[in-house]
């Protein structure tokens, strides 16, 4: 069975909400990085922004955006097994690359940089939404049993963010570098 190209018209239309989605993303995550120490340190807010600098709260500021842009997305296109596929695969795009850019710049290279920092928290909002226009103007069907795999997988990330924000492992990815704490609550 031959997949179905979306039209010309559905694809610019889809190309133009995922640019709007990613300046969305890139302001709202920019305000997210801020929005912990504003509130007072409320633990709510802290489960949607960063709580300190470590590089996996680094990725709250991407996560948090993308979904919310989904609930726009989902009324706009339809809450559809593609759409939950081109979030989750949105999601692992941009937090891979945030960690993975981060590790080998800082890493391999032994550069700290705040222009790569932002740098690479743009660059992977622009990725995650290329990965997701990719996905949503694709044809052909898409098995409906997968959204529930897709769904759990977006379930898991944010169940992961959750866990990590009160309990993170003692590893680096979760280290606070500033203070050497992790998590909301500042243990050694």
């Amino acid at each position: 069975m031959a997949k179905k190209k979306a039209s010309s018209r559905t694809k610019a239309s889809i190309r133009q909400i995922e640019i709007v989605g990613a300046v969305f993303t890139v302001v709202v995550g920019s305000l997210l990085h801020f929005a912990y120490e504003w509130s007072g340190n409320n633990v709510i807010v802290g489960l949607v922004a960063a709580i300190n600098e470590s590089v996996w709260e680094h990725t709250k500021l991407l996560a948090t955006p993308v979904l919310l842009f989904a609930a726009f997305e989902a009324w706009r296109f339809g809450f559809t097994t593609r759409l939950l596929k081109a979030k989750l695969y949105e999601l692992l795009a941009g937090i891979g690359f945030i960690i993975c850019f981060y590790y080998t710049y800082t890493g391999a290279f032994g550069i700290e940089s705040l222009a790569l920092d932002i740098g690479s928290f743009v660059a992977a909002a622009a990725i995650g939404k290329h990965v997701s226009f990719r996905i949503l103007s694709e044809g052909g069907r898409l098995k409906k049993n997968m959204a529930f795999v897709y769904g759990c997988g977006i379930v898991l990330i944010c169940a992961l963010f959750v866990w990590a924000t009160f309990a993170p492992p003692r590893i680096p990815l979760f280290k606070d570098s500033p203070t050497g704490t992790y998590g909301i609550y500042r243990s050694r």
